[in-house]
């Protein structure tokens, strides 16, 4: 057997992101040996450079964490959450956020306390301010706590004795070199999957592909289409900008389709998106003469303004952590506007961030498979806690805070679990295949440039006729088409050097996350939240209160459904 690599560690941490690194501090300071690896650099990928600026939060008593729980089951997860996980997950945000400030990340602050603010709309959560390169102060606490990096390597596949985790295997994206992790514990953070469709995220889906092909169960991967707006002449989302789009008419979108005071897009508005378009009323457009005088005039809006400006707010001691990114967004919109003019119109669209995580996990973020976790968004949508929506779920800030507070729930069940267990004995005909399916691409002759395979993949997948507004006709179309690729196309990719070979990984992933999508999706016959169906236009409580479950049958997908214990809950459709 060819040499390798070989480290070895009590908690492997596949990810070092937002999430993360909150989890292998957590564990590192309950004395655990912790080794994060990242195909990158711990600290300067991940989400969280991208996510605004921001992190939600309720206050730490029964009746704001009951009015989150009450307001998320029935607004935005449509009685499809997991009431238990997101009641968990709401007691913990305020700690999680203490501990942050603890470990020296800079946060907003309000009298010597977490300095909250309000959230446009009727939202029963609020939001503070978190510093752009929290990533980097989190890394800074990492190493003090003691974690060690493994860094430029990206895991490929999980190892399992007898039925449980051993670890993953991995290669180094610089040199190519083999490495092996032996663990007794893996918690999967790898930022789930945006399909390369936009700049703002660019997970790939690696998460679901590692626990799919160990043996792990999915859930609700339909959920899995969170569309964004962006703006044609910038590239990006101009944030804050929903309520101000119009169409072709002039007419305001988000007065015309959102009929309560919703604090962030909503399905509806983007089934009103695509209606207009195809009734010929487009182009859509943001009005920013509207929204800059409503942000100085409306008290509202004006408070929302007034949080993202330099300095305190009159009448507080708010000191915020703002002015970082106001000097960035000003410089960066120097450069830009060298090259691109912003109009008093631009032009946006919709277009498919994705944030498809649908890992099957329990309430401390366990999957199936004893030793193996998935936080953050590799198991939004498999903890069930979303509910019928994809990440961040109607919930700005909760990029940034799903990734902090599932981290916060699973680090003490990890090490729970790491220091109950031996450490696992190694396979090596496991890690031989795993390596030949590693370098695989290498080995191909006359094949075909991956990059080329990225916009087949994403034409299956991230069309509105596919993905956004869905029919059993166009989802067969896409399915059909995507099968062909995952046949016939994927696996004849060559690569030609060890980048090239990361990219051949992460397309196989994208097609994976890709088919549970549009398969799960084609078997859910109803519309609810983002699942959105032309030919099943209503929610359908009679039959459709269930969770759609994959499993591994050979390599091929299994599906199934669990009942919601709807009956258990707090809230349901009966008691509105």
């Amino acid at each position: 057997m060819e040499k390798y690599n070989l480290h070895t560690t009590e908690i492997l941490m596949v990810g070092g992101g937002f999430g993360g690194l909150v989890c292998g501090t957590l564990a590192a300071e309950q004395g655990t040996d912790v080794l994060i690896v990242d195909k990158a650099t711990a600290g300067g990928g991940g989400g969280a450079p991208r996510a605004g600026n921001g992190i939600l939060c309720v206050r730490k008593d029964e009746e704001s964490i009951e009015k989150y729980v009450e307001y998320h089951a029935r607004r935005i997860g449509e009685y499809l959450d997991d009431q238990d996980i997101a009641r968990k997950v709401a007691s913990v945000m305020y700690d999680t956020i203490k501990t942050l400030i603890r470990w020296g990340v800079k946060i907003s602050t309000n009298n010597g306390d977490v300095g909250l603010f309000p959230i446009a709309g009727d939202a029963p959560w609020m939001m503070c301010g978190i510093e752009m390169n929290c990533n980097l102060s989190l890394r800074k606490a990492a190493k003090k706590a003691g974690v060690s990096f493994l860094e430029h390597v990206q895991i490929t596949g999980l190892l399992t004795d007898s039925g449980r985790i051993a670890g993953a295997v991995g290669f180094d994206i610089y040199d190519g070199s083999f490495h092996v992790i032996q663990a007794k514990t893996v918690v999967l953070s790898t930022g789930a999957c945006q399909y390369k469709n936009v700049s703002m995220f660019v997970g790939c889906g690696e998460g679901n592909k590692l626990a799919f092909e160990a043996g792990a169960k999915m859930k609700n991967a339909e959920f899995g289409n969170f569309y964004e707006v962006y703006a044609l002449e910038k590239g990006n989302t101009i944030y804050g900008s929903y309520a101000f789009i119009h169409n072709g008419k002039g007419e305001n979108m988000w007065k015309k389709y959102v009929t309560w005071r919703a604090p962030a897009p909503t399905p509806a508005f983007f089934r009103g998106f695509v209606k207009e378009y195809l009734e010929g009323n487009g182009p859509m457009y943001v009005d920013m003469k509207e929204f800059i005088e409503t942000m100085q005039s409306d008290d509202e809006w004006k408070f929302m303004g007034q949080c993202f400006a330099l300095g305190p707010q009159e009448g507080t001691e708010m000191v915020r952590i703002f002015p970082d990114k106001m000097k960035y967004t000003h410089c960066f919109e120097e450069r830009e506007a060298q090259s691109i003019h912003m109009s008093d119109k631009p032009e946006v669209k919709i277009a498919l961030h994705g944030n498809t995580g649908c890992v099957s996990v329990d309430h401390d973020y366990q999957t199936c498979i004893p030793g193996l976790f998935a936080i953050g968004i590799d198991s939004w949508n498999g903890s069930c806690g979303a509910g019928a929506v994809g990440q961040p779920g109607m919930q700005k800030g909760n990029g940034l805070g799903h990734a902090g507070f599932t981290a916060y729930i699973c680090a003490p069940k990890a090490v729970e679990t790491a220091k109950n267990a031996e450490m696992p004995k190694l396979n090596d005909a496991q890690i031989e295949e795993l390596r030949k399916k590693t370098y695989a691409p290498m080995h191909v002759e006359g094949g075909i440039e991956p990059r080329e395979m990225i916009e087949k993949v994403q034409g299956c997948i991230t069309p509105i006729k596919y993905n956004c507004i869905r029919e059993d006709g166009r989802m067969h179309e896409a399915i059909d088409k995507l099968s062909d690729i995952m046949e016939n196309y994927l696996p004849r990719m060559q690569a030609k050097d060890y980048h090239e070979l990361k990219i051949c990984h992460e397309i196989n992933a994208m097609a994976l996350t890709g088919e549970m999508v549009m398969r799960s999706a084609l078997l859910r016959k109803e519309s609810r939240g983002t699942h959105i169906r032309e030919d099943y236009v209503e929610a359908d409580n009679a039959n459709w209160l269930k969770w759609i479950v994959i499993e591994n049958d050979n390599g091929e997908m299994k599906f199934s459904t669990e009942d919601i214990p709807i009956d258990s809950y707090r809230y349901r459709p009966d008691n509105e």
